[in-house]
């Protein structure tokens, strides 16, 4: 066997070992924690404050959320497979728009995917990287976690759905929808947004 031949064998070998090594650092360094309840704001309105969850951007940072998502009123959209994906895609549109209208609004999508996952999150995160236009990789955050536990401190039923989840300066979720996009949601939305932004001047 030539020297050439053997050099290129080795760097291979070493491009593998390192690419295992790389898939195996990011499956046991992403977040898997549970999701944190928080406080129930007021018996009168029976709101919820969104539970606490660490997840990855597209970056490979850890991410809390709500805590580190700023202090203005957001709309976070679960999805739990790629599967939903497609609806998604059909929601983003109108959303974005809704944000150049109020800017002041940040949104974020967050897959909500089972901790088993997370030994794949090399794979995932870096197939959401691959896949993102640069708006949406500044605002996709993948959590790996207990989903049903998830479910269980937002009062969601089951998984078969995307949800999405607007909350207020402090966290509070105000108003929520789940499934495919429509008028009459993205207007309720809007009712809402305008509402709280009233109240704040």
């Amino acid at each position: 066997m030539q020297k050439w031949q053997i050099r290129i064998g080795l760097s291979i070998g070493v491009i593998v070992i390192a690419m295992i090594a790389f898939v195996y650092f990011i499956g046991n360094n992403v977040p898997t924690d549970d999701p944190q309840p928080a406080y129930i704001t007021a018996q009168a309105t029976n709101r919820v404050k969104f539970p606490k969850l660490r997840g990855t951007n597209l970056s490979f940072e850890q991410v809390v959320i709500p805590d580190d998502l700023g202090d203005n009123v957001k709309l976070i959209v679960i999805s739990y497979d790629d599967a939903q994906q497609p609806t998604v895609n059909d929601w983003l549109p109108p959303l974005e728009a809704l944000n150049e209208k109020y800017p002041m609004l940040a949104g974020y999508y967050v897959p909500l995917l089972p901790k088993d996952s997370a030994d794949a999150a090399a794979f995932i995160i870096g197939g959401f990287a691959a896949l993102a236009s640069e708006n949406e990789r500044a605002r996709t955050v993948i959590v790996f976690t207990n989903v049903d536990i998830f479910n269980e401190l937002v009062g969601i039923e089951n998984k078969d759905e995307i949800q999405l989840f607007f909350l207020n300066t402090d966290d509070t979720i105000v108003w929520h929808t789940s499934g495919s996009y429509t008028a009459e949601k993205l207007a309720e939305l809007e009712a809402q947004l305008s509402m709280i932004l009233t109240e704040q001047e």
